[in-house]
């Protein structure tokens, strides 16, 4: 199977297509995409406008020099990818880009362009210049469709008559076109499967089931944005219109002095930012409902003020209602304030309507009815007058706590057994008059188990906890909905686990565990450790795609972030087979003679052990010799053969620079971040890259000698607002013995799995390689349930590769069953989560000290650490102190404390010394610590012109090198 197949081989989620959104009526043009030489920004803010064309990721195929490419960012507002077939154009492409500054924001690729080499979904604007050369090279319009996100926009360059009956082949019916700078332009209608989630528990009914038929079991990541942790995590989200906003109560620490929140608002398919508001709260509360419809978010921005609406697309408020609460619903054209119905109020206007019965629960909206309840009585109202069709007490028949969702004719409430809280109580009520119709009572699951019901496939599901007989699991019971009777059951399997969060659920699928999917027809389970809902919140289906956020939970490894899961199929051993033909590219420079001397610092964190710990001596007190400003972000250096390198992940590249003088050398730009600094070894300069590729470069000039696609496949979507292969690989490779050792990938259970390999590092030929899957690892011993892969820095030995907490022989790829615990590793959240340390005083909650490097066969709970022989020296977040410790992990000799308002971000050790980089108070400047190793007490400090960057120091004999948070590489010597 060709690529152009397999890219093709995912779904296109049309959903029925049958109209298209169009602007006029039907063109051919003649014209590909060109701007006038002064008017750049000008043609191109012609072309994206309006919400049909909205800023994100635009992609610009056949992108020629790149001066085109370039304009279609608008100054920055879009990210954008331009890709050409031929690779003579990237080198210019990418100069002409830097030229104008958008390096990073602006990336160009090669790529054959027989098919798009993205997500479903997941580009807002795609740009064919010149479509029908494109189609000879084998793209289609069904491909384009597919790579294109609901209501996003195609324009077609040098359309001809073709074009129309091509949009039919792809499933659309009448299309029209309009012509527009010289393109026919299409924008993708809605998917009649896809749903959103606007509301809290989905919509007015609040079922928390969706009707999305494209969403199913999560293979794939479809995007990942934002820190990898919260102190108070996502409390809520909801979806409308290709956008998702969600809520996040104030950071604890701040919350008595500035209680509060904020509202975030991101695009839906490729979790790009949009915009960001906050809120007021007070002690009490800090907890606001949000609701999205259309272009409208609904919510209250002070605590029991006013409900606002805001722009969707700018997060600005347009109207401000003369009503106050905490919970709103909205319906069709009103909106009902308050539990129960409080108020009723016009959307457009504000203006009152009607008032309802004071509530006790939630009203709940079907079938164009409004129901509610007091604790004495259900009521059934008109929404247009609020007038009582219905009132029914309660009397004897049980409630439960309320009344809690709707579904075809039935109203059902939830509750706990008074008799008994340990179990839930069900009961439903006739929507037509109100009559009682049955009730259920069942064991709870622990772990803040809710008696919740959903109602999918035509039955009302709960979740039974300890069964009542012995030898049952958990399990989901389905009850018919007009009797209650037990009509199936689905055991919940031992390697699911109860977590502390509702559930959700689809018209196919219930949602529960931590991202399980529970097959309501065919009763089977699919279990997913790729991601994991947010404590206390849960994650959401909307758009054929899973919503999550970053949680506090360590219960299993799992990709943290704001994240988007997916289901694209994982590659196939004969997609495997063929992309191995096109992986390597030769490039036209040579390795270089000679190794890094034995004291330079080759590497990230100096060596394969990663330990960070040199015996070059370094002076007793240190000053500032020269500093450069190399880009947005530089990660930390490195340092060998006279020249110091770093990785610039903002601007996609690496730099080299002189070490006696900081001038540039050169500069190598990609298409994707590098997110650590490159390994220097056997006259080459390797570096791994988010775009999937393994680089070796010369030193001397920075020239390509070869490269390696170690991702499977050219898959690409966004990761923290750049574009991404959905198989990254870290940025520092791991040389050993003339090897180069790296892995492709996230997590063993997404995208079809890691792809670990060693390979020659001055020929790029591929030694070894192994394919790590959730399969694999269950089958070897001492593997536990949940004891999942992460793709992480890699650490050795000599002997042993280490990839987070999992051994691989050097020689081989074999799993061993060496442990890493005496090793450095990640941790929890891995090598790159610089949110260790906290922003504000050294107060944390539990969780945070875990967020750490681990070593020692019990782990040490530090943010950073370094070993040197038998000791390992410590910044302890825990305890807001420097301290020695042993190789073991245990309290060493001494310990020194962290001066009041300082955030140390990097240690190093040099023969008898420590170098510490921190940040000091709020001044946005720095300092570099002297201590002795022996004592722990300072013996010099230097400052630093910025905030020194997250682990990113080095040093040869009689320097030090830093690297801040603004971009500067540092040199300190004597």
């Amino acid at each position: 199977m060709n690529k152009a197949n397999r890219m093709n081989r995912h779904s296109f989620r049309s959903g029925g297509i049958e109209t298209l959104v169009l602007l006029a009526a039907f063109a051919f043009l003649d014209s590909a995409l060109t701007f006038a030489a002064g008017e750049p920004k000008t043609s191109a803010e012609r072309l994206i406008v309006g919400d049909s064309a909205r800023p994100g990721l635009c992609v610009h195929a056949d992108c020629g020099g790149g001066t085109a490419t370039a304009a279609l960012a608008l100054g920055g507002k879009n990210l954008v990818q331009g890709l050409t077939a031929d690779e003579k154009q990237v080198a210019p492409a990418r100069a002409h880009v830097a030229s104008q500054k958008l390096s990073g924001r602006v990336t160009i690729d090669y790529h054959p362009l027989t098919c798009l080499p993205y997500a479903d979904n997941l580009v807002n604007t795609l740009f064919l210049d010149d479509f029908p050369a494109l189609q000879k090279k084998g793209l289609s319009v069904k491909e384009a469709l597919r790579v294109t996100q609901p209501k996003g926009v195609i324009f077609f360059g040098k359309a001809d008559a073709t074009l129309s009956k091509d949009l039919a082949d792809a499933g659309i019916k009448n299309p029209q076109t309009a012509a527009v700078e010289g393109y026919a332009r299409i924008v993708k209608p809605w998917p009649a499967d896809m749903d959103e989630w606007q509301q809290h528990r989905h919509d007015t009914t609040r079922t928390a089931v969706s009707a999305d038929k494209l969403v199913n079991p999560s293979t794939s990541l479809q995007w990942v944005a934002g820190n990898m942790w919260a102190h108070k995590p996502i409390s809520q989200m909801v979806s409308a219109n290709g956008r998702i906003f969600y809520y996040m109560p104030n950071d604890v620490e701040k919350l008595k002095e500035q209680p509060g929140f904020t509202i975030e608002a991101r695009d839906a398919f490729n979790g790009l930012f949009l915009w960001r508001t906050t809120g007021e709260g007070n002690k009490k509360n800090c907890y606001s409902l949000i609701t999205a419809a259309g272009d409208r978010v609904y919510t209250y921005l002070k605590a029991d003020g006013p409900l606002v609406a805001l722009d969707a697309a700018t997060g600005k408020t347009v109207t401000t209602y003369p009503t106050g609460g905490t919970m709103v619903t909205v319906y069709k054209d009103i909106l009902i304030f308050g539990q129960g119905v409080r108020d009723v109020h016009d959307a457009k206007t504000g203006q009152k309507l009607w008032t309802g019965p004071a509530g006790y629960d939630p009203c709940i909206i079907g079938d164009d009815q409004i129901f509610t309840a007091t604790k004495d009585a259900i009521f059934c109202l008109d929404p247009k007058t609020g007038k009582t069709i219905w009132t029914t007490p309660f009397g004897d028949n049980p409630r439960g706590s309320g009344l809690f969702c709707y579904a075809d004719g039935v109203l059902y409430c939830s509750g706990r057994d008074s008799g008994n809280v340990g179990r839930g109580l069900n009961s439903a009520y006739s929507a037509k008059d109100g009559k009682f119709l049955w009730s259920y009572t069942y064991p709870l699951p622990g772990h803040g188990g809710r008696p919740d019901i959903w109602p999918i496939g035509g039955l009302a599901w709960v979740h039974r906890g300890d069964p009542a007989k012995a030898g049952e699991n958990e399990a989901f019971i389905g009850l018919d909905p007009k009797t209650g009777k037990e009509s199936k059951t689905i055991d919940m399997p031992k390697l699911v686990k109860h977590r502390c969060y509702a559930y959700n659920g689809t018209v196919n699928y219930l949602l529960g565990g931590g991202m399980d999917f529970f097959d309501v027809a065919a009763g089977k389970v699919y279990s997913f450790h790729g991601g994991r809902g947010v404590c206390g919140f849960g994650y959401i289906p909307a758009n054929g795609l899973v919503y999550t956020g970053p949680t506090l939970c360590e219960c299993f490894a799992h990709i943290r972030g704001l994240t988007a899961f997916g289901s694209a199929p994982a590659p196939t051993a004969e997609e495997l087979s063929a992309a191995k033909k096109s992986r390597f590219l030769k490039g036209t420079a040579a390795p270089q003679a000679g190794q890094p001397d034995k004291d330079d610092w080759p590497t990230f964190r100096r060596n394969p052990a990663r330990a960070g710990s040199t015996e070059a001596p370094i002076p007793g007190s240190l000053a500032i010799k020269w500093e450069k400003k190399v880009g947005s972000r530089a990660t930390a250096p490195v340092a060998a053969q006279g020249r110091i390198f770093a990785a610039l992940p903002e601007d996609c590249g690496v730099v080299a620079l002189d070490g006696k003088s900081g001038d540039i050398l050169w500069q190598f730009t990609t298409s994707s971040p590098v997110n650590l600094p490159p390994t220097v070894s056997d006259g080459v300069v390797l570096f791994g890259c988010t775009d999937g590729w393994v680089y070796a470069l010369s030193p001397g000039k920075g020239e390509l000698i070869w490269r390696l696609r170690a991702a499977p496949l050219d898959r690409r979507i966004v990761g923290r607002e750049r574009v991404e292969s959905a198989w990254p690989v870290f940025g520092s490779v791991l040389a050993m013995n003339g090897t180069a050792y790296f892995a492709a990938g996230r997590h063993d259970e997404t995208d079809g799995g890691i792809f670990l390999f060693a390979a020659d590092i001055r020929t790029g030929q591929v030694v070894w390689e192994q394919r790590i899957v959730r399969e694999t690892l269950l089958q070897q011993v001492g593997v536990r349930a949940v004891d999942n892969e992460m793709n992480d820095l890699l650490v050795s030995d000599g002997k042993t590769i280490f990839m987070y907490n999992k051994a691989f022989d050097a020689k081989t790829g074999a799993r061993t069953k060496d442990a890493s615990s005496n090793f450095l590793w990640g941790g929890t959240s891995g090598w790159l989560d610089d949110m260790t340390l906290p922003p504000y005083g050294w107060k944390h909650e539990m969780q945070r000290q875990r967020m750490i490097r681990t070593v020692g066969k019990r782990g040490s709970q530090n943010s950073i650490i370094v070993q040197a022989g038998s000791k390992s020296f410590n910044i302890n977040v825990d305890r807001g102190e420097i301290t020695q410790g042993g190789a073991d992990g245990k309290k060493g000799g001494w310990s020194v404390k962290i001066p009041d308002g300082a955030c140390p971000k990097s240690i190093l050790h040099a023969q008898d010394t420590l170098v510490i980089a921190a940040a000091v108070g709020t001044s946005g400047k720095g300092e570099i610590w002297i201590h002795s190793a022996a004592d722990g007490s300072q013996t010099s400090k230097t400052e630093l012109p910025a905030v020194p960057a997250f682990d990113a120091i080095a040093a040869i004999p009689g320097f030090v090198f830093v690297s801040t948070q603004d971009g500067r590489i540092i040199c300190l010597g004597k």
